[in-house]
């Protein structure tokens, strides 16, 4: 029997590779609130904007009165485009959440809401982030994106439908928007110059490819779903310095040199990310398969070419 599953955010990075990976076996119904979104023929395109109350009556009115066998909730604003208001962060992060819950006819068997590793805050010294290590957000991203869990959960208490927490490490994979490390190193090296870095570069990441996310999922979906939610940490297995990562990605394209070390901006701290993804392991029988050297040789190729690098 196939599976119908709904995806928010299909339009975007995550959400747009998790399109990608369903579609050629689930009955995919996928949820954009831009209008510039194209969607592959079959897949059942909707274009809502979940941020607004009146969301959740448009949603009843499009969707089937079935349950959906899963609901995937990747859409969120991010800071990669510069300073954002409290009220938008909330908007899109937060309170879609509920819009989303209301405007479901029937309660699904299982739902998946996206969040970061950002919401546990800072580490210190050796810390290591687990499924169930205490939570500290800083900055309204990470505030409301926890915000936005806490309204999944108690939404999971009301429906009895079991809601998992996916607390995503830093993605990385083909048509990033963002302007985290490795899209700019990637897109400096491709243009022949030394990636830049500010600080000493001895902050520690844990990157994970888009198509190891999308393993993780899969996993998700065809082991039986728990009696009540979880929290499951994503992230690559190899941990890299912000420093190591320049200078592998400089390797990879071929160029001589060390990365170009700058001051830090003023006000900014180091900030490590080191996870332990035991639980998704054990509990999905997931792995993450793609090294640090496939996938960064593959986001320059594709830069070259043209092809979806970022």
């Amino acid at each position: 029997m196939t599976r119908r599953v709904l995806i928010t955010g299909a339009g975007g990075f995550i959400g747009g590779a998790l399109l990608s990976e369903l579609r050629s076996d689930c009955e995919v119904w996928a949820v954009s609130g831009s209008g510039e979104s194209r969607f592959p023929d079959g897949v059942h395109a909707l274009r809502i904007d979940l941020s607004r109350p009146q969301a959740s009556a448009e949603l009843r009115e499009a969707l089937p009165a079935q349950p959906f066998d899963a609901v995937l909730h990747l859409a969120a604003l991010t800071p990669r485009l510069g300073a954002v208001e409290l009220e938008r962060f909330f908007a899109v992060n937060t309170y879609a959440v509920r819009y989303l819950m209301n405007g479901l006819p029937a309660a699904p068997r299982r739902f998946a809401f996206f969040s970061t590793v950002d919401v546990y805050g800072r580490q210190h010294g050796g810390d290591v982030f687990h499924d169930d290590s205490p939570v500290a957000p800083t900055g309204y991203y990470a505030v409301s994106k926890y915000a936005g869990e806490r309204v999944a959960l108690a939404w999971q208490e009301e429906s009895g439908c079991p809601v998992d927490v996916f607390r995503l490490g830093q993605v990385y994979g083909p048509g990033d928007p963002t302007r985290k490390a490795v899209p700019a190193f990637v897109a400096a090296a491709a243009a022949g110059e030394a990636p830049i870095i500010q600080g000493t570069g001895d902050e520690l990441r844990q990157p994970i490819h888009l198509r190891d996310v999308a393993g993780a999922v899969r996993c998700w979906l065809e082991h039986p779903p728990p009696a009540t939610g979880r929290t499951l940490l994503l992230a690559g297995e190899e941990r890299i310095t912000i420093r190591g990562l320049a200078s592998l990605v400089m390797a990879k394209a071929g160029l001589a040199g060390e990365p170009r070390l700058v001051p830090r901006a003023a006000g900014a701290e180091p900030v490590h990310c080191r996870c332990d993804v035991s639980r998704a392991e054990t509990e999905l029988g997931w792995r993450p398969v793609l090294s640090l050297e496939t996938g960064i040789g593959q986001l320059l190729a594709g830069r070259r070419a043209g092809t979806g690098g970022p």
